[in-house]
């Protein structure tokens, strides 16, 4: 499709007249002259030129007089308002319309690089100063006074015996005594079987026509050039097809399980003693026959509330010199982070 010729329109600075042809370069209205500041548009519909209308459109952008400042046809020899030649000019619609886009990013970098603080953004940063505060008033470290309550002390005994006991595997231990072996079922593999012939759906794009679309380009003179493209349209189809699916089946793998008996060391029992006073002890092992002391453990701990507070918490104490020296109705001083005792600094004894 050949090229239309489109006229543009504009809007008088002066009496606000709208919708001024591009090819009238003063306002109908008032008579002052299109100015620098003047940016075509075009109207729906478009308002297209007749060939002869045509004929001498496109060929420029305007050029603008040096002295009086009016626009004049790219094919004018002189000004049409002071008769300056055209010769003199070194500015048309396009290089004014670069230079007023240049001085505008001029002016937005220097507002962007000023400082600027938003109520939304101030709004932010304090929000965000105030999260940081709060946690870093839960999770710094801090010195705080804890009335003790009550002490408590746990303390334990395990006791392991050396005894026969019955156990399976697919290994026989040693000094295990063999009761019986079978062959089982140790894993099962997959193993190619045979393939299933399966059916799937898949779309495929197909063209289906076509369109047409428009651009248009700025003449600098009043007017816009049309151009017209063919574009290939599509639509979705969905297809079908068989593809073959391979089918695996589980093959069983055997192994020779062990059942047997062997003598171990086991755990047989705790003796446990504990107490809410100051006199932590170990009770009597009293061991029989095959039977050995596996370990010892003991545990520490208090009960208490923050000065000035009613809760009550109660907090490990890492060893027994330490516990040793906290007692009921004792106040202690101690360092603390996120609720946990880091450091013990005084006991108040």
């Amino acid at each position: 499709m050949p090229e239309r010729i489109v006229m543009g329109y504009w809007d008088c600075p002066s009496c606000h007249t709208k919708g001024i042809r591009g090819t009238d370069r003063a306002c109908p209205n008032c008579g002052a002259s299109r100015t620098e500041d003047v940016k075509f548009y075009m109207q729906k519909p478009h308002d297209y030129l007749s060939d002869e209308e045509a004929r001498d459109k496109g060929k420029g952008a305007d050029w603008m007089c040096p002295y009086c400042k009016t626009y004049n046809s790219v094919t004018a020899a002189k000004c049409k308002n002071c008769g300056a030649a055209a010769a003199e000019s070194e500015d048309d619609y396009f290089s004014i319309k670069e230079k007023q886009a240049a001085r505008e990013a001029k002016r937005r970098a220097l507002q962007n690089s000023a400082p600027s603080f938003p109520l939304r953004r101030l709004f932010f940063v304090f929000a965000l100063l105030a999260i940081m505060a709060g946690l870093f008033f839960v999770f710094s470290e801090k010195d705080r006074q804890i009335v003790v309550t009550d002490v408590s002390w746990d303390y334990n005994i395990a006791i392991e015996k050396y005894r026969q006991v019955s156990d399976e595997g697919w290994e026989l231990p040693r000094e295990a005594e063999l009761i019986r072996k079978a062959k089982e079922i140790h894993h099962y593999d997959q193993v190619f079987d045979h393939y299933e012939t399966r059916t799937r759906s898949y779309t495929v794009q197909v063209p289906d026509g076509t369109h047409t679309e428009y651009s248009y380009t700025d003449n600098g003179d009043g007017t816009y050039t049309e151009h017209s493209r063919e574009v290939q349209d599509y639509r979705s189809e969905t297809r079908t097809e068989d593809y073959q699916e391979p089918v695996y089946r589980n093959v069983p793998i055997y192994r020779i399980k062990y059942y047997y008996k062997e003598w171990r060391w086991v755990h047989e029992r705790d003796v446990a003693t504990s107490g809410h006073n100051k006199n932590p002890y170990f009770g009597e092992a009293n061991l029989k026959k095959n039977e050995r002391e596996k370990s010892r453990s003991e545990a520490y701990a208090f009960e208490g509330s923050l000065k000035g507070k009613k809760k009550k918490t109660t907090y490990e104490v890492p060893d027994r010199a330490t516990w040793d020296r906290i007692y009921p109705d004792h106040t202690i001083t101690v360092r603390m982070q996120s609720g946990k005792i880091l450091e013990y600094l005084s006991f108040g004894d």
